[in-house]
């Protein structure tokens, strides 16, 4: 009873990870595990990607700390971005790396939640350009839907910005370029299943 365990899954039209596809603009799957005892956490993501290198998925292995303190629920953690079977290129091996990250929410008269993130790694993608991340939501509940029988559908609308900049690469000693994205979406919601749709868009160029 002392340990919560949560178990999803997700079949994506693409998987879009802070405005940038990590599957060639095609579906993707994924699946992942959350174990929470007390403050910490532990938790495993899978997911399928078509990325350079040809890893066969992406496996994201988390541990971290929630905690709620004056009605803010924050969550510190260490992530370890890991792409088995990846084929090597002339100027890269591998590309797993660390990122740490900080997130804090707040919920407002019970109608729309803030939400707010940062996350730093020193060797992004093992460029050896580190990578900064930062990103804000807001999500407003919307009357609920009734349905057949009485019962009822959650759905949400949500806005996100977030802002990415990197220092320079060990090879050829060049900074990544800087970004924006945004995302504007309404997620759907009878447990346990969701359904969300997304626009996603980047001031970066092709």
């Amino acid at each position: 009873n002392a340990f919560d365990i949560t178990v999803s899954g997700s079949l994506m039209s693409d998987y879009v990870s802070r405005g940038i596809s990590q599957s060639a603009r095609r579906p993707a799957v994924a699946s992942s595990i959350d174990i929470q005892y007390g403050w910490f956490y532990v938790s495993g993501e899978l997911r399928s990607v078509k990325l350079p290198t040809n890893p066969t998925a992406e496996l994201t292995l988390t541990g971290g700390v929630r905690r709620t303190l004056a009605d803010i629920d924050f969550d510190v953690s260490a992530a370890y971005i890991y792409y088995p079977g990846e084929t090597p290129s002339e100027t890269q091996t591998a590309t797993d790396y660390w990122q740490g990250g900080i997130s804090a929410s707040r919920r407002f008269m019970d109608v729309f939640t803030l939400a707010g993130q940062a996350t730093y790694s020193p060797n992004l993608s093992h460029t050896g350009a580190w990578g900064s991340y930062a990103a804000g939501t807001i999500t407003f509940d919307l009357p609920k839907l009734v349905l057949a029988q009485g019962r009822t559908l959650d759905w949400t609308l949500a806005a996100e910005i977030g802002h990415a900049r990197f220092g320079n690469t060990t090879l050829g000693d060049y900074a990544l370029p800087a970004y924006t994205h945004w995302r504007l979406g309404l997620a759907f919601r009878h447990a346990p299943l969701r359904f969300d749709l997304s626009y996603h868009d980047t001031n970066l160029t092709k």
